[in-house]
């Protein structure tokens, strides 16, 4: 289990029960999976929930929304960041750390989730 204190923004970690969305059919389902951290760290601080936006290893769905980026941490195989997925997962739900994004790669994702959520 991760010590929630250490949980950092920019981190990717495996997450348990995380609620993925189906563009296609009305029922979510909880998949294990990894996400990427995104909460601040005074959230992070003072909270029970993790702010998090999963990761799919199926790279064929990059472009299929204009927020996806590639993220390529060398640690995992290569994965599309799904900002239309953005959610809130309990920190204990967050299981094992596995890549930290870089300063450039939050720069490219902080612009992602700008134009996903409309406010870029």
């Amino acid at each position: 289990m991760t010590n929630t204190k250490n949980v950092k923004r920019g981190e990717i970690y495996w997450a348990k029960d995380v609620p993925t969305a189906s563009g296609y059919t009305e029922t979510t389902v909880y998949k294990n999976r990894p996400v990427l951290v995104y909460a601040s760290q005074a959230s992070l601080k003072k909270s029970g929930v993790s702010t998090v936006i999963p990761l799919t290893s199926n790279v064929t769905k990059l472009g299929a929304v204009p927020s996806h980026v590639l993220i390529d941490t060398g640690t995992l195989k290569p994965s599309v960041l799904m900002p239309e997925q953005i959610c809130t997962v309990p920190t204990l739900a967050l299981t094992v750390k596995v890549a930290k994004v870089d300063d450039r790669t939050m720069t490219v994702i902080d612009t992602a989730v700008s134009k996903q959520l409309g406010i870029s």
